[in-house]
């Protein structure tokens, strides 16, 4: 299956800025950039970023594909401060205002598995919006990362 119009336009260079919240400390604020690309016959979208967390940069990956005609989609995810060498496995779905909201699951030695959640809203041709959640394993949704990118040049 090919990607979705509102995915399709993506592919480019972006800058922008990412916001990082740790529980009872200050927001860290850092500069993000991001390359997006189509693989695989162009039925991929493959988003690598680099954001700066303590003076080091850290890189992360997100590769996603529509599955069917249901807008369901898939994807893997791996972010060198978030997820150390694991890949994340994702599913999720798109929605009317253009966003797709993946969730996937992680385990934390001693506790019940916890979830993830990201959504990426392409908000017009040059601007898109990255959010992640921790998900507690009540259900409670925890704002993680908040990535805002505009596409260079605009």
């Amino acid at each position: 299956m090919s990607l979705p119009p509102q995915l399709a336009l993506l592919p480019g260079d972006w800058t922008g800025h990412n916001h990082l919240y740790l529980p009872e400390e200050p927001v860290r604020h850092s500069a993000a950039a991001a390359v997006i690309d189509t693989a695989v016959s162009r039925k991929f979208l493959q988003i690598t970023y680099t954001w700066h967390f303590d003076d080091l940069v850290q890189e992360g990956l997100l590769l996603l594909s529509q599955v069917d005609q249901e807008r369901h989609f898939s994807a893997s995810w791996a972010d060198s401060w978030h997820m150390n060498d694991e890949l994340m496995a994702l599913s999720g779905s798109g929605g009317d205002d253009n966003r797709v909201t993946l969730r996937g699951s992680y385990t934390v030695p001693g506790y019940p598995a916890w979830g993830w959640r990201i959504d990426l809203l392409p908000a017009a041709r040059d601007q898109l919006l990255l959010t992640m959640h921790n998900v507690t394993p009540e259900g409670e949704e925890l704002l993680a990362v908040e990535m805002t990118l505009q596409r260079r040049g605009y």
